[in-house]
C-alpha cells in the first residue's frame, strides 16, 4: 500500500508493505515529531556538495530527507527485509533516485561475511536487530569495513556527513584505531546514536546475585563508554544534539547510562 507524506514543503511516496513503521511513523516524520534532533541535523548539514552516509538506514526516512536537502547519499541497511523496503521507497521518488545508492551490505571495522541470525557476530549485528522471524540462518550478509567504504565513495571535497544508528554495532568500529584515523583523515561529521550494553545483553543467572551483575554489566558500559570518548577526543570535538560540547568522559559515559544516546562527533580541522 502506497502512502504519501510531505517534509518541510517536499512529497513523498513510500510502500507500507513490509514496512513494520507503519503509516503512523512516517506521519509523526513528516511533523517532526519522530527523532527530532536527526532530523534538525539533517537540516543543519545536509545540502548539495554533502555526501551523506545513512549507516543503519531501516526503512530509509533518513536517506530521502538528506537526498531531498541535496545530499547525495549512500545507503547501508544489512537486514535483507527493510534493505527492500529502502530501495522501493527510493524508487518511488524519482526526483531523489539519482542522488541515492542503497546497498544491502553492514559497515565494520573490518571486512568479513556473517550469517543474518542472533549471535552471529555481536559487533556487526546485535541482537537487538532481530525480532520475530526477520533472522535467516542461512543468508549471508557482506560486510565492509568503514574505512575502506571511505576510501571507495569519499574521493573529492564534499563535506562528509554520517548518521550512524546501528544497535550497538558501533562500539566495534569506533573501538577501531585505523577507523577512527579514517574518519579524521576524511574529515567526518557523525550524528552518534550509542546504544551501551546492546552488543553484549545483560543475562539474569540466579535470584540473589543478579542485581550484583546487572551493577557489574552497568560499569562495564560505564568504563566502555569513558573509553570511547578518550578515544574520540583526540581528533574530534565531542557535543550533544543541542551543540553543547562535552569535554569530560565522565559526563558523556554518565549521559550513555541514563539514557540521552545521540552525540555529534566532528573531525573537521578547527
Amino acid at each position: 500500500m502506497l502512502h504519501s507524506f510531505r517534509f518541510d514543503n517536499v512529497e513523498f511516496t513510500v510502500d507500507l508493505e513490509n514496512d513494520f513503521y507503519g503509516a503512523d511513523y512516517w506521519n509523526r516524520v513528516s511533523r517532526s515529531e519522530y527523532e527530532p534532533d536527526t532530523l534538525d541535523f539533517l537540516r543543519r548539514n545536509c545540502s548539495a556538495g554533502t555526501l551523506f552516509m545513512d549507516i543503519g538506514a531501516a526503512n530509509g526516512a533518513m536517506t530521502l530527507i538528506a537526498g531531498s536537502l541535496g545530499s547525495t547519499v549512500y545507503s547501508y541497511e544489512p537486514d535483507p527485509r527493510m534493505f527492500n523496503v529502502t530501495k522501493r521507497n527510493v524508487e518511488l521518488n524519482s526526483h531523489l533516485k539519482t542522488k541515492i545508492s542503497v546497498v544491502n551490505r553492514a559497515l565494520a571495522a573490518n571486512q568479513d561475511e556473517i550469517i543474518f541470525s542472533q549471535g552471529s557476530n555481536q559487533n556487526v549485528l546485535s541482537n537487538i536487530v532481530f525480532s520475530g522471524d526477520r533472522g535467516d540462518n542461512t543468508l549471508k550478509v557482506q560486510v565492509t569495513a568503514l574505512r575502506d567504504e571511505l576510501e571507495s565513495i569519499h574521493k573529492d571535497t564534499s563535506n562528509l556527513v554520517i548518521k550512524m544508528d546501528i544497535e550497538g554495532a558501533e562500539w566495534g568500529i569506533l573501538g577501531d584505531e585505523r577507523t577512527v584515523n579514517s574518519l579524521h583523515s576524511h574529515q567526518a561529521k557523525i550524528l552518534l546514536a550509542v546504544h551501551p550494553g546492546f552488543h553484549r545483553p545483560h543475562k539474569k543467572i540466579m535470584p540473589g546475585i543478579n542485581r550484583i551483575i546487572f551493577e557489574l554489566w552497568r560499569f562495564k558500559n560505564y568504563r566502555e563508554a569513558r573509553k570511547l570518548f578518550n578515544r574520540l577526543s583526540e581528533s574530534a570535538t565531542i557535543k550533544r544534539t543541542n551543540l553543547n560540547p562535552i569535554t569530560d568522559s565522565r559526563i558523556f559515559a554518565s549521559l550513555c547510562l541514563v539514557g540521552y544516546h545521540e552525540f555529534v562527533i566532528d573531525f573537521r580541522k578547527i
